[in-house]
């Protein structure tokens, strides 16, 4: 269903599709002509482009330097406004795989709006320019401004759309890289660890299954990272516990999980696992012991974590 629009509005947006398929089928359709969706879903973007030629060049298919002088590009944005009120499918882009879609958002239809608005930009003078120039007569002052006032309208519409375009463009650029950022930061953090602390040289044996238990005192954050993501002097990681071992050493388990968690959730926001185990230290203070850090920790859960350890939602 389309959505409410005024009548004025809907008059010049049928004149347009109709003027169209006028066109397309080379019939003259009545003003109040319904058109089927089934005929409607077969426009395709080429005869949107050679409709599109017409208005601005005069002629379909043109020669590669032929210059616009019939309309604009804002009017180029106008008529295709209108008859993307009607497509079926107007809310879904054009897939040149499928033929499906919405063809007035096809690649063809914009590139032609963009081409004549580069020769807009360089100057290129149109009959539709030379037309807002030029006395209409009686009341030719007032006409020529509400004319200016169009073109101008019509093109800050264009520049509203483009810059739509270039912002979903950029946010999926960074969603990408964001993505790719996280990956490389988890590769790195690997690396970038400090050597582990080893408590006990006979402890790495050639058993199977790693003992299952935490370190009993460890020094500071890092080794509490290590002891989560690789486990301490042949000791199973602490990340893949069951939930029996975890049972085991429940309290301490609980304790030191505020921290994993936390510095996950800095690293999945950007930080390395260094970088967010320094920030940790710079909040909380780099002489301050790991239990009395983690004492803070639980107190900032429950009223509220430390703005430098906030993480926005959005890039998680």
């Amino acid at each position: 269903n389309n959505p409410p629009m005024r009548t004025d509005h809907q008059q010049r947006y049928r004149n347009v599709l109709n003027e169209f398929m006028s066109f397309r089928d080379s019939t003259v359709y009545a003003k109040d002509c319904v058109y089927a969706d089934s005929v409607l879903g077969g426009i395709t973007p080429a005869q949107l482009k050679r409709f599109f030629e017409l208005k601005a060049f005069g002629v379909a298919d043109p020669p590669a330097k032929t210059t616009p002088t019939e309309c604009r590009s804002s009017s180029l944005q106008f008529y295709k406004k209108a008859i993307s009120y009607y497509m079926p499918n107007r809310l879904v882009a054009w897939n040149s795989l499928r033929n499906t879609g919405n063809p007035t958002r096809s690649l063809d239809v914009n590139d032609l709006i963009k081409k004549v608005k580069r020769f807009e930009a360089r100057g290129a003078e149109s009959k539709a320019a030379v037309n807002i120039i030029a006395d209409t007569g009686e009341g030719g002052g007032m006409n020529r401004l509400f004319q200016q006032m169009q073109a101008l309208y019509g093109q800050m519409n264009g520049l509203r759309t483009e810059n739509r375009e270039v912002k979903l463009e950029i946010r999926r650029f960074e969603q990408l890289l964001g993505m790719q950022l996280r990956k490389m930061d988890s590769c790195i953090s690997k690396m970038t660890l400090p050597p582990a602390v080893i408590e006990n040289n006979d402890a790495n044996n050639n058993e199977d299954s790693p003992p299952a238990t935490l370190v009993p005192s460890p020094k500071n954050i890092s080794v509490l990272w290590q002891e989560f993501m690789f486990g301490i002097a042949g000791r199973k990681p602490a990340r893949t516990f069951s939930a029996r071992e975890r049972g085991k050493c429940k309290c301490t388990y609980n304790r030191r999980k505020l921290a994993w968690a936390k510095i996950a959730e800095l690293i999945r926001s950007g930080h390395t696992a260094q970088s967010a185990i320094d920030l940790i230290y710079d909040v909380y203070g780099k002489s301050t012991g790991l239990s009395a850090i983690l004492v803070k920790m639980r107190y900032d859960r429950r009223n509220g974590w430390p703005k430098d350890l906030v993480v926005n939602a959005a890039v998680l």
